[in-house]
């Protein structure tokens, strides 16, 4: 049995991409963007992939905070929100940092990709050209 087209690794970098050019990652889109898989092995993958998203989401600022140049907060109210700052900017930092090895990576391996595709095709239109030639053979005795 062959290698199904659509591994969580392709699929999870092509929704990356999706995402990274202002596309929604459907199955579709994904299916497109790779060449082919099926429903049954791209739509699971594809919910990992949006809950692996919401689990790395960032905790944001609370808005409802009074504002940090108002008179009624304290120096040490100012320092622990700018810690915070710090905090999530680290955090995004970090997270970018690992979107872009894994951009990278993805990117190393397109065209490895692509030729193994090829080569996968070229090997069943060999094995199809196999077939025919044996089968001439027997139809000459």
């Amino acid at each position: 049995m062959s290698q199904p087209i659509a591994n969580e690794r392709l699929i999870f970098d092509a929704a990356d991409r999706l995402l990274s050019s202002g596309s929604k990652p459907t199955v579709r889109a994904v299916r497109a963007l790779i060449g082919g898989g099926s429903n049954r092995d791209i739509t699971p993958a594809l919910k990992r992939w949006w809950g692996n998203r919401r689990a790395l989401s960032l905790p944001r600022l609370d808005s409802a905070q009074p504002d940090a140049t108002s008179d009624n907060v304290s120096r040490s109210e100012m320092e622990a929100r700018l810690a915070r700052v710090a905090e999530v900017a680290a955090a995004e930092r970090q997270h970018l940092m690992q979107e872009t090895d894994r951009v990278r990576q993805s990117m190393r391996q397109a065209p490895d990709l692509a030729l193994r595709r090829r080569l996968e095709q070229m090997e069943s239109e060999n094995l199809l050209l196999q077939a025919k030639v044996a089968a001439l053979e027997r139809s000459r005795r």
